[in-house]
Protein backbone atom coordinates (compact mmCIF):
# COMPACT_ATOMS: atom_id res chain seq x y z
CA UNK A 1 0.00 0.00 0.00
CA UNK A 2 2.76 2.34 1.24
CA UNK A 3 4.40 1.34 -2.36
CA UNK A 4 1.72 2.29 -4.11
CA UNK A 5 1.48 5.94 -2.60
CA UNK A 6 4.89 6.53 -3.48
CA UNK A 7 4.57 5.48 -7.28
CA UNK A 8 1.27 7.75 -7.01
CA UNK A 9 3.24 10.76 -5.48
CA UNK A 10 6.02 10.22 -7.80
CA UNK A 11 3.55 9.98 -11.11
CA UNK A 12 1.77 13.33 -9.08
CA UNK A 13 5.33 15.22 -9.08
CA UNK A 14 5.98 14.14 -12.36
CA UNK A 15 2.86 15.81 -13.80
CA UNK A 16 3.40 19.08 -12.00
CA UNK A 17 6.49 19.56 -13.05
CA UNK A 18 5.41 19.46 -16.59
CA UNK A 19 3.01 21.79 -15.76
CA UNK A 20 5.45 23.89 -14.04
CA UNK A 21 7.54 23.79 -17.01
CA UNK A 22 4.74 24.59 -19.63
CA UNK A 23 3.82 27.65 -17.46
CA UNK A 24 7.52 29.11 -17.06
CA UNK A 25 7.53 28.64 -20.82
CA UNK A 26 4.34 30.56 -21.30
CA UNK A 27 5.66 32.96 -19.57
CA UNK A 28 8.57 33.40 -21.40
CA UNK A 29 6.49 33.79 -24.65
CA UNK A 30 3.67 36.08 -23.07
CA UNK A 31 6.68 38.05 -22.18
CA UNK A 32 8.25 37.99 -25.28
CA UNK A 33 4.99 39.43 -27.32
CA UNK A 34 4.44 42.02 -24.55
CA UNK A 35 7.83 43.29 -24.87
CA UNK A 36 7.11 43.33 -29.27
CA UNK A 37 3.51 44.01 -29.91
CA UNK A 38 2.33 47.09 -30.84
CA UNK A 39 0.49 49.08 -28.87
CA UNK A 40 -2.75 50.66 -29.46
CA UNK A 41 -0.93 53.89 -29.94
CA UNK A 42 1.67 52.39 -32.14
CA UNK A 43 -1.03 51.45 -34.44
CA UNK A 44 -2.40 55.12 -33.36
CA UNK A 45 0.44 56.56 -35.20
CA UNK A 46 0.33 54.07 -38.27
CA UNK A 47 -2.47 54.88 -39.38
CA UNK A 48 -2.50 58.37 -38.61
CA UNK A 49 0.73 58.28 -41.08
CA UNK A 50 -1.13 56.01 -43.67
CA UNK A 51 -4.13 58.57 -43.98
CA UNK A 52 -1.51 61.01 -44.59
CA UNK A 53 0.59 59.10 -47.11
CA UNK A 54 -3.23 58.37 -48.88
CA UNK A 55 -4.04 62.32 -48.89
CA UNK A 56 -0.50 62.36 -50.54
CA UNK A 57 -1.26 60.32 -52.89
CA UNK A 58 -4.90 61.08 -54.13
CA UNK A 59 -3.13 64.89 -54.25
CA UNK A 60 -0.32 63.77 -56.25
CA UNK A 61 -2.65 62.14 -58.81
CA UNK A 62 -5.53 64.93 -58.91
CA UNK A 63 -2.52 67.52 -59.91
CA UNK A 64 -1.28 64.72 -62.22
CA UNK A 65 -4.62 64.54 -63.75
CA UNK A 66 -4.63 68.20 -63.91
CA UNK A 67 -1.32 68.86 -65.49
CA UNK A 68 -2.24 66.19 -68.02
CA UNK A 69 -4.75 68.32 -69.14
CA UNK A 70 -2.94 71.37 -69.47
CA UNK A 71 -0.31 69.41 -71.22
CA UNK A 72 -2.72 68.06 -73.94
CA UNK A 73 -4.29 71.85 -74.06
CA UNK A 74 -0.81 73.50 -74.43
CA UNK A 75 -0.08 70.54 -77.61
CA UNK A 76 -3.28 71.71 -79.12
CA UNK A 77 -2.44 74.89 -79.42
CA UNK A 78 1.60 74.72 -80.54
CA UNK A 79 -0.06 72.22 -83.08
CA UNK A 80 -2.34 75.39 -84.27
CA UNK A 81 1.08 77.72 -84.58
CA UNK A 82 3.07 74.99 -86.48
CA UNK A 83 3.38 75.08 -90.11
CA UNK A 84 1.55 72.41 -92.43
CA UNK A 85 3.53 70.68 -94.52
CA UNK A 86 2.25 70.55 -97.55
Amino acid sequence: MEEQIIKKLGSIDERLDIVARTVVDNQEQIKSIRENMATKTDLSDISGTLDELVGLAKKKDEELIFMGERVRRIEDKVKEFKPSSA
